[in-house]
């Protein structure tokens, strides 16, 4: 087996791996196969990086899976009990067990069925990839004709439909689940997204996917669609010390918020969610009842004003009043208590009383109503 080429991905899912297996072996091209890819993450109710995306996506480009007794095989001897089998020219990709990469690493090999294969996509951390454990087999025959060597059985399997508990509202919790399948899987981020601007399940898997990757739940990927959507981000309000649970947030929102902002969230360890007002009261839209769970950072999209509010605004940005009230992005709610020209007084309580220029204020903090 010849090295041919090395992939180059920053976030190597087995999906992204999947479709540079497309490109490398010249099957598809990476933007086609890569939007192909989100229109059935799409349809399915799924993440792109779900195995089960992944197998529609390679069938879609006439890629047969097969039995599962190549599975928990060492790599070389796969590779060994392919040659014997096929005999026409083909495209095999494998998946190897690997913990390094989400799902698994995947090469692309190319025979001509003359019993050797040429290794299209090898990763130099495999240093020794005949020893590897592999975990599926697809194969694509040129002529697009099945000639399975070791098809793969039918399985029918019929599963009971679990009950899902209903989650009631309640004062800062709204149940939201905009996934158009009503899947409940790990989509937080776009299910937040989805909420925070108020667009659907599958726009909002659209707009995180301009960045390219196919992990976009990644920490790395969606704030910087969230950027490019106007948010801003700021540090988590704390109190004596302490991050503000979704229900102590929802309240505080409720007195510094007046223009409808809408809000994305990190709440807990590793979850994301929309906080909105509603009916007149910022409420957490979840899929569950997360209100108990601390808020870290958030970023916040103020709602669009009349042209003639945002030009008075424009006009006094720099025109402070002493007692009027300010959010700062990482000290949290302060009063204003001096003002000399270009520079603001401001007491935040616990967090120290700050001197900040004006214009700085005027751009990074947010102006409490009256």
């Amino acid at each position: 087996m010849d090295n041919i080429g090395i992939i180059e991905a920053k976030y190597k899912s087995c999906a992204f791996l999947a479709i540079q297996c497309l490109k490398e072996a010249g099957i598809a091209d990476r933007e086609d196969a890569f939007k192909h890819h989100i229109q059935n993450a799409k349809i399915l109710g799924l993440m792109p990086d779900d195995f089960k995306v992944i197998k529609i996506t390679l069938a879609d480009y006439g890629f047969v899976m097969q039995s599962g007794r190549l599975e928990n095989a060492y790599f070389s001897d796969v590779v060994a009990a392919l040659g014997i089998s096929i005999n026409t020219p083909s495209t095999v990709l494998i998946t190897i067990r690997d913990y390094t990469h989400m799902g698994g690493y995947m090469v692309s090999l190319k025979t001509d069925g003359s019993h050797s294969f040429r290794l299209i996509c090898p990763d130099p951390m495999l240093q020794n990839i005949g020893r590897e454990t592999v975990t599926h087999v697809w194969i694509r025959w040129d002529d697009l004709i099945d000639r399975s060597p070791f098809p793969r059985k039918a399985v029918n399997r019929h599963t009971a439909s679990r009950k899902r508990r209903e989650v009631k509202d309640r004062d800062s919790f709204h149940f939201f689940n905009p996934n158009p399948c009503n899947n409940l899987i790990g989509d937080c981020v776009v299910r937040a997204l989805s909420g925070s601007m108020d667009i659907s399940w599958s726009e909002a898997m659209d707009r995180l996917a301009f960045v390219g990757e196919t992990t976009v739940n990644a920490r790395e990927v969606y704030p910087k669609t969230l950027e490019q959507e106007g948010f801003i981000r700021h540090k988590p309000l704390t109190r004596n010390g302490r991050r503000l649970t979704g229900r102590d947030f929802c309240l505080e929102m409720d007195r510094q918020c007046r223009n409808g902002e809408r809000i994305f969230a990190h709440c807990g360890r590793s979850h994301a969610v929309a906080i909105v007002p509603i009916d007149g009261h910022y409420r957490i839209m979840d899929s569950w009842d997360s209100t108990s769970h601390t808020i870290g950072d958030f970023w916040v999209k103020a709602n669009k004003k009349p042209k003639t509010e945002a030009v008075n605004e424009r006009m006094s940005c720099d025109c402070f009043a002493v007692g009027e009230s300010l959010m700062h992005p990482s000290f949290g709610v302060g009063t204003v208590t001096s003002i000399v020209p270009r520079v603001v007084t401001i007491d935040f309580g616990v967090n120290g009383i700050r001197r900040l220029g004006t214009d700085w204020v005027s751009k990074n903090c947010i102006r409490m109503a009256a």
